[in-house]
């Protein structure tokens, strides 16, 4: 089955925002989906999924903000997960969004430190 030119940009994108993080104690990545993943002390704080959205964990409330704007909730199992959600690229191909809330992702899990 041929990859999706979504998720390949979206990886694209991802592995130049990743750069900013691969160097920090604890950063990696690791092979989760069929795509890698940034993972900090073992913790995923991002990944590309198949339709080329980056999916992040965010607190609740922020996750509702994202949504809002046109973020999708993941779905883990049967129901939504209220942490995680997949992010569109952005409109005019600017990886600012992405690297804002990945930010926002690895300040989470990592507890602001």
């Amino acid at each position: 089955m041929a990859r999706d030119p979504r998720r390949t940009a979206g990886e694209a994108v991802l592995a130049d925002l990743a750069v900013d993080y691969l160097g920090r104690p604890g950063v990696g990545q690791r092979r989760m989906f069929s795509g890698d993943s940034l993972t900090v002390h073992d913790k995923i704080f991002g990944f590309v999924d198949t339709e080329g959205n980056l999916v992040v964990k965010v607190p609740a409330d922020r996750a509702d903000e994202l949504a809002a704007a046109g973020a999708h909730r993941m779905r883990m199992g049967r129901g939504e997960a209220r942490e995680w959600v997949g992010v569109p690229p952005a409109a005019d191909d600017s990886d600012a969004l992405w690297g804002r809330v990945l930010a926002e992702s690895f300040a989470y899990v990592t507890g602001g430190v």
